[in-house]
């Protein structure tokens, strides 16, 4: 069984070296964005988006801003850039929005090309399909529902799908990074904080009804590039390199030096010593990144209903205040 994802500055560029997870956050979470769809604010979808032109180009899932039901795009889309600081209160996080517009919509494909009126942003670049390989660490990044707003999460490539679904050129990565409904259109990132995939699709039920866990795909960067050059906005891949071996053994730290020879022992009864508990490499290894407070899909639609109130009322006022 299939499930659709559906729930519904500055340039990251030149990072070659490999980073730990809380590095890559830093580096990529500001350019991706929470997107909100909807036709009238009473029902409407959620997903996650990444920014990869300064001037306002996004990259989503298809699903994310498609009407199913109307077959169409939503009417109404709200892009919320990422605060400064993610606080865990999502009307404190998604304050800075911004409407947005479908350019390109390939339901195929599940990719669609957004934009929105603002420019210097930060960005994220695609990292070319020579440099993935299996086994290789990733992260996402996105928003998905029961968790925080810009959550991260780590996992690895498992495997690669070519024409994924029977159609043609939609190839994608097999992850075990957790993705979850709200992570649709967000980035899989390598560890110099390039984006390789769009997040798309889980798998959590065989057709036996038996549970699957850890089976995650992405769209390749492949697939994302060539959509992207077909319909008029060709990116440049990253400067990334293919792993190696000799590049992982020149970046191991150097083997620790030969304990000194043994003194003689002396009559001297040394002073009692206090046992103090260091943390280990397993307990510094994993650090909480992202808010843990969860936001739930009903919370924020109603927070935007009432700031389309706000925004009516304000717009009345003026108008009244204007014709008298």
């Amino acid at each position: 069984m299939i499930i659709t994802l559906l729930c519904v500055g500055s340039l990251v560029s030149g990072q070659t070296a490999a980073q730990s997870p809380q590095a890559v956050y830093k580096t990529a979470s500001p350019a991706v964005v929470f997107v909100l769809a909807t036709d009238d604010g009473r029902g409407a979808a959620t997903g996650t988006g990444s920014i990869v032109r300064a001037d306002g180009l996004i990259v989503t899932n298809a699903h994310v801003v498609y009407n199913d039901k109307a077959k169409r795009a939503y009417n109404y889309l709200i892009v919320h850039l990422r605060p400064e600081r993610v606080t865990g209160d999502h009307r404190e996080d998604l304050k800075h929005r911004l409407r947005a517009r479908v350019l390109k919509l390939d339901r195929k494909l599940d990719l669609a090309l957004l934009k929105i009126d603002r420019t210097g942003l930060p960005t994220l670049q695609m990292a070319g399909p020579d440099t993935v390989e299996i086994g290789q660490e990733v992260v996402a990044i996105g928003h998905p529902q029961g968790g925080g707003l810009w959550t991260l999460t780590a996992g690895a490539i498992g495997a690669r799908r070519k024409n994924m679904g029977g159609i043609a050129g939609k190839h994608a990565y097999q992850t075990d990074a957790g993705l979850n409904p709200g992570n649709s259109g967000g980035p899989l990132l390598n560890m110099s904080a390039h984006m390789i995939g769009v997040n798309t699709q889980i798998y959590r039920v065989n057709p036996n009804g038996l549970p699957i866990t850890s089976i995650n795909y992405a769209l390749q960067s492949a697939t994302v590039s060539g959509w992207l050059t077909r319909v008029g906005s060709p990116l440049a891949y990253a400067a990334d390199k293919r792993p190696t071996a000799a590049a992982t053994v020149a970046e191991a730290p150097p083997p620790p030096r030969a304990a000194p020879a043994a003194r003689p022992a002396t009559p001297k009864t040394p002073p009692p010593q206090i046992a103090v508990q260091r943390p280990t490499a397993e307990r510094r290894k994993w650090r909480r990144i992202s808010a843990t407070r969860p936001y739930k899909q009903a919370a924020i639609l109603r927070s935007f209903r009432e700031r389309l109130k706000r925004d009516g009322d304000e717009l009345f006022r003026e108008l009244d205040r204007r014709t008298r």
